[in-house]
């Protein structure tokens, strides 16, 4: 039997970590929800691939999941990378952060730690 995907959120702790490890995984997607604002909230998402072509997608939406902001990876097999995206908000309002795993049949889906740092509040 494969296993899960696992998601740990910290509390109050900026960071998101996920990990999975699934025989047919092909993609794989959660949601999460934090306070942010005023002024300037950065994400940061590390991934590092563990298939073929694998993708790695974050994407900020607010409360109407109106698209605020995202990052996009494309990698080859155990290729790792760091981006970092800067948004203003200009008061206090909630923001859905969407992350997403997609690739071929693998024996790893890889890894990603993804960071919130700035005008943020976890409940």
């Amino acid at each position: 039997m494969a296993s899960r995907p696992t998601v740990t959120i910290p509390p109050n702790s900026g960071r998101m970590r996920f990990a999975a490890r699934e025989s047919t995984k092909r993609e794989f997607g959660t949601t999460s929800v934090f306070l942010g604002g005023p002024g300037e909230v950065r994400v940061t998402l590390d991934f590092t691939s563990g298939g073929l072509a694998q993708g790695a997608y974050a994407t900020l939406f607010d409360q109407d999941f109106v698209k605020i902001d995202g990052i996009t990876m494309i990698l080859n097999r155990g290729d790792s990378e760091r981006k970092v995206v800067h948004i203003q908000l200009s008061g206090k309002q909630m923001v859905i952060v969407e992350l997403d795993l997609e690739g071929n049949e693998i024996s790893s889906a890889g890894s990603f730690l993804l960071r919130v740092e700035g005008a943020v509040q976890f409940q």
